[in-house]
């Protein structure tokens, strides 16, 4: 949670409701803001292998891997926590599972608040 607050998701709670909130409504919070903070994409810029052949460019796979990763970044970009959250409450089978374990018991919400993710 220190990653998502120090990126500006989430903030800390102090005192009788000491916990985390989201920052800002889910609305405004693209899905690259959260990836990034907890686990950025990589993005191959040389070989990883460092083999002297692919000194001056990618070869064919890791080119592919780029090209993966740059269109997985713009999809992430189009999208925003709300929308995961709206798709979560429209009755899709993630709906009838049992809630994920980052998610605090009762749901995120969608009322656009600053949201209460539990505490001690």
């Amino acid at each position: 949670m220190g990653q998502l607050a120090r990126a500006g998701v989430v903030r800390a709670l102090r005192g009788k409701r000491e916990g985390y909130r989201l920052d800002r409504p889910p609305a405004q919070i693209i899905l690259p803001e959260v990836v990034s903070a907890v686990d950025p994409l990589p993005r191959l810029h040389r070989c990883p292998l460092d083999r002297p052949e692919h000194a001056q460019q990618l070869c064919p796979l890791h080119r592919e891997l780029y090209a993966t990763y740059a269109q997985l970044e713009a999809t992430l970009h189009r999208r925003c926590l709300a929308d995961l959250l709206a798709e979560d409450t429209a009755g899709s089978p993630q709906a009838a599972a049992p809630a994920p374990l980052c998610a605090p018991q009762g749901g995120w919400g969608t009322t656009g608040k600053p949201m209460d993710l539990g505490g001690k």
